[in-house]
């Protein structure tokens, strides 16, 4: 099944803590796994974050995007670039403006110097998040290597809006 997802606001520029990502997730033993997959994840343990993201998706009775943007976003880090992609569009399909999915496909293509693709989630991400510094700084990248001068300039701009 799907679950609809709480669009949340940050009250600062502070990190808003997961445990609020952990409340979206639909069952207690499922949000453990993702639990133990982040502390994994934060110690470089990858490949056994890896193993504990798929037990909480295996599990998961709701197709999460949370869930599926911490896998792939893990695969991102290990360049398994081909296992990354159908979970992200998986999500997309599902939950088409979810902002992490947009952001992370838009890396994805970044990372396997597919820019003009990149560009493209990168752009639908900020439409939906104009205040990620990353997506602008990706996107004035993707233009300058692209040969894009005066949009590299524009997204210049308003990312010094984000300073």
């Amino acid at each position: 099944g799907l679950k609809l997802v709480n669009i949340r606001f940050k009250d600062s520029r502070q990190a808003d803590g997961e445990e609020n990502e952990y409340k979206e997730i639909d069952n207690k033993s499922v949000q453990n796994l993702a639990f133990l997959g982040d502390i994994l994840k934060s110690r470089n343990h990858v490949r056994a974050a890896i193993i504990e993201y798929k037990k909480a998706l295996k599990e998961s009775s709701a197709v999460s995007p949370i869930l599926h943007n911490k896998l792939a976003g893990t695969y991102l880090l290990t360049k398994e670039y081909d296992q990354a992609e159908p979970l992200l569009k998986e999500s997309l399909k599902h939950y088409p403006t979810f902002h992490t999915t947009l952001a992370n496909l838009g890396e994805l293509y970044y990372a396997t110097e597919k820019y003009k693709q990149a560009g493209e989630y990168f752009e639908s991400a900020i439409r939906i998040n104009p205040f990620n510094p990353f997506v602008h700084q990706r996107l004035i990248s993707i233009d300058q290597k692209l040969g894009n001068k005066k949009a590299a300039e524009t997204q210049g701009r308003l990312y010094k809006f984000l300073e």
